[in-house]
């Protein structure tokens, strides 16, 4: 294991900073503003993360777990709306060197990433996280998919980088944007 990240949990709450791998994100194919009806048939489009990091606050994901699983039975599908309960999970993902290189238009900006001097970059070796390209999964959806093994539980970042990853994350969110 890398130094900066530790075992994952094997049971329990999903954790801020924890590492899964083989998520699959379905979007489907529909305004926002559309309502659906049973005969609505929407086409989506896919996507699969090899290995993504969880950056939905720990609290909230604790609240959720005990309010989702308070039986202690898995029962992920949960009435939405109590309060206690997270419709989505947010994630990013994790990307080898690279990966990352293949996304970027030049080395300058590799270069900025690889010193964290670039703000829409994070880099715990050996993977870089991209906090532009951030997406939600439906909380049920993915403590189903973690229950029936079809994605795993994989590691856990370190308690002392995590604070650094996350306060950098939620500093870009907060970025005041400006025009180009």
């Amino acid at each position: 294991m890398w130094p900066a990240y530790g075992s994952a949990p094997e049971s329990g709450a999903l954790r801020q900073g924890e590492i899964l791998s083989e998520v699959w994100e379905h979007r489907p194919e529909l305004p926002a503003a559309e309502a659906l009806t049973i005969t609505t048939h929407a086409e989506h489009r896919s996507a699969r993360h090899a290995l993504v990091v969880i950056l939905t606050q720990d609290c909230d994901l604790e609240q959720d777990y005990t309010a989702r699983f308070h039986s202690g039975d898995f029962a992920p599908d949960t009435e939405e709306t109590h309060p206690k309960l997270l419709p989505h999970i947010l994630l990013t993902d994790l990307l080898t060197e690279a990966e990352l290189r293949s996304r970027l238009p030049g080395s300058d900006i590799l270069k900025r990433a690889k010193t964290n001097a670039d703000e829409r970059y994070h880099q715990l070796a050996p993977a870089f996280f991209d906090f532009k390209k951030v997406f939600g999964i439906p909380t049920g959806n993915l403590y189903k998919a973690v229950h029936s093994g079809a994605v795993r539980r994989v590691a856990q970042v370190a308690p002392i980088y995590l604070h650094d990853l996350i306060h950098r994350f939620f500093a870009f969110q907060s970025r005041v944007a400006l025009p180009e």
